[in-house]
């Protein structure tokens, strides 16, 4: 077994690649049950049916690998302050000039918005209002990105207590946080026991908010991936085979398709397989077996998948409101814009990355001091 420093020296790029597949689950979730646009009812309903988990479980995927990749790239010694500047860099002018797209695409095909979502949506504050409407407000994605603020902010807080965990004691840790997953739904139950339902989905609105979008629900999910990098760090993870996970995940996924109005399908019917599938392929890379997530042009399109959430429902409402919501669609035809909303979002989010995200970064946020790795 390799040492703990060893280990951190590894890269991982199957978790890279798995981004990418994410990213694309979510599209397509977005893509059905967004617009709505097959003519053919029967066709509109099944495939509502069957991707409508396929956000849900992606959304989980992130917020999990986002805990796991900052605990195993940390940096010794870094001052808060300059490990917020990074994180900064890495979200904000992205967003920024995607917002500012979103308003204008807006303006110009004259659909309506509120104006006091513009700061909201700008700052990043969506998932703290219950209101789920206000909360897609501009670009409807962002609201995950407000999460993301709540998981950087806390890292120099959360990590160093982690590191301070006895590797004989990550497990138990770790089985404590998704057991307080399982509990967000029955305070959600809780403290909201009834109330308007979602237009999309037949589940009380805030009993949604509390579970899907509160960022200190969320921040839960995090904190598992902070525990993950350790373990697999350690060398503490079990030899489980990543079909395996794809199993599980796969089986989260059929329940949280025939639950869909269970709050429990949200979240917590998936971490488990979500937990398995990262530490099993980021122990794969270690071991220097290749996968398909590891191919460079699933890596690049990874790479690609922040530029590309940020884009891809505002591409898919103007391509489909170009001819119409009401446009009665052929189902040939709704495939086809989907496809063209995806090359569009693809080619704008490649633009994005080489225009502003990695030049910003590359300009303003690499210390100019040498930094010592992360100690084992």
């Amino acid at each position: 077994m390799s040492s703990p420093a060893d280990r951190a020296d590894h890269r991982l790029p199957s978790l890279t690649g798995l981004r990418c597949f994410a990213a694309l689950a979510v599209f397509v979730y977005h893509a059905v049950i967004g617009p709505r646009i097959f003519l053919q009812p029967v066709f509109d309903d099944t495939t509502l049916f069957l991707f409508n988990a396929a956000g849900l479980n992606s959304i989980s995927f992130f917020f999990v690998l986002s805990g796991f990749g900052l605990a195993w790239s940390a940096r010794r010694r870094e001052p808060a302050t300059r490990f917020y500047w990074r994180r900064f860099l890495r979200i904000y002018p992205s967003h920024f000039v995607v917002c500012v797209l979103a308003i204008a695409a807006m303006l110009v095909t004259g659909a309506t918005f509120d104006l006091h979502h513009v700061p909201e949506a700008f700052l990043l504050l969506q998932p703290w209002l219950p209101d789920v409407a206000s909360s897609f407000g501009v670009n409807g994605v962002t609201w995950s990105l407000g999460c993301q603020a709540v998981f950087y902010l806390t890292f120099p807080l959360l990590f160093p207590l982690v590191r301070r965990i006895a590797p004989n004691r990550l497990w138990a840790w770790t089985f404590g946080i998704v057991a307080l997953v399982f509990c967000v739904p029955l305070v959600a139950s809780a403290m909201f026991p009834t109330g308007p339902p979602l237009i999309w989905l037949d589940m009380p609105a805030q009993q949604y908010w509390l579970v899907y979008m509160c960022p200190l629900s969320r921040l839960l999910e995090f904190v598992l991936g902070l525990l993950l990098a350790r373990i697999v760090r350690v060398g503490r993870f079990p030899a489980i085979r990543p079909w395996v996970a794809w199993v599980g995940l796969a089986l989260g996924y059929v329940i949280s398709t025939f639950a869909a109005t269970s709050t429990y399908s949200l979240v917590a019917v998936n971490v488990i397989p979500v937990l398995l599938l990262i530490g099993s392929m980021a122990e794969r890379d270690i071991q220097g077996k290749p996968s398909v997530a590891s191919r460079p042009v699933v890596v690049w399109l990874g790479q690609l998948s922040f530029t590309f959430y940020l884009f891809h429902r505002i591409v898919l409402e103007n391509v489909i409101g170009a001819f119409g919501f009401t446009y009665h669609w052929t189902v040939p035809a709704a495939i086809g814009a989907i496809a063209l909303s995806l090359a569009m979002t693809l080619l704008l989010a490649w633009n994005l990355s080489t225009a502003v995200e990695k030049p910003f970064y590359r300009r303003f946020g690499r210390s100019r001091a040498p930094v010592t790795p992360a100690p084992a």
